[in-house]
């Protein structure tokens, strides 16, 4: 996927936020299944207080590539 073509890059751009929460909470309920803390989906969404289909959703982000990631996370461009 590109930008579109009149797309400028920004300058200084800073990391969102709310991305980042989303990646540490996907990984974090990824951790409690592994690790036997939670067993399912519907473990963690009641845990959470959320339905099982948002951390369905939110997990796949625990799964993204690590060259995915780098640029989410570190360079933002």
């Amino acid at each position: 996927m590109l930008p579109p073509e009149d797309a400028g890059i920004a300058e200084n751009r800073t990391q969102e936020p709310h991305v980042l929460r989303a990646i540490a909470r996907a990984w974090n309920w990824r951790r409690r299944l592994e690790t036997g803390a939670a067993s399912t989906i519907q473990d963690i969404a009641v845990a959470e207080k959320v339905t099982d289909r948002f951390v369905s959703r939110m997990m796949r982000l625990a799964y993204l590539s690590p060259d995915v990631l780098e640029r989410l996370v570190i360079e933002r461009v």
